[in-house]
């Protein structure tokens, strides 16, 4: 099976098994590190820009996130546009909160 047929799944076992061996390079490794960061970078970026979208929100309701995702998840809020669009971005931002730590970025979020 050429490298192109493997899933990206069976390429990192792959690349994980040669780390293990001691056998990577550290171009290999230095390779790792970049796209680790460049992945946190960019998941912080968007991580900023929806906080700033939620901000907006906070503000022109006058209520927290946290305490309108409580109202939200009783279904104690209608289902008017801009709630559905604020449920999806305090979802979007914990998803990304989460990439970030996986990622291992131990910058403050």
């Amino acid at each position: 099976m050429s490298q192109q047929q493997k899933t990206t799944s069976e390429r990192l076992i792959q690349l994980a098994h040669l780390y293990e061996s001691g056998q990577a390079s550290p171009l290999l490794e230095r390779t790792i590190d970049k796209a680790l960061a460049y992945e946190a970078e960019t998941a912080r970026q968007q991580l900023a820009q929806i906080r700033h979208d939620l901000r907006d929100l906070e503000s022109q309701y006058e209520l927290s996130t946290d305490e309108f995702m409580r109202l939200f998840l009783t279904g104690k809020v209608g289902d008017q546009m801009d709630f559905i669009d604020w449920a999806s971005l305090a979802q979007m931002a914990e998803g990304l909160e989460a990439r970030v730590r996986l990622l291992g970025d131990n910058q403050p979020l």
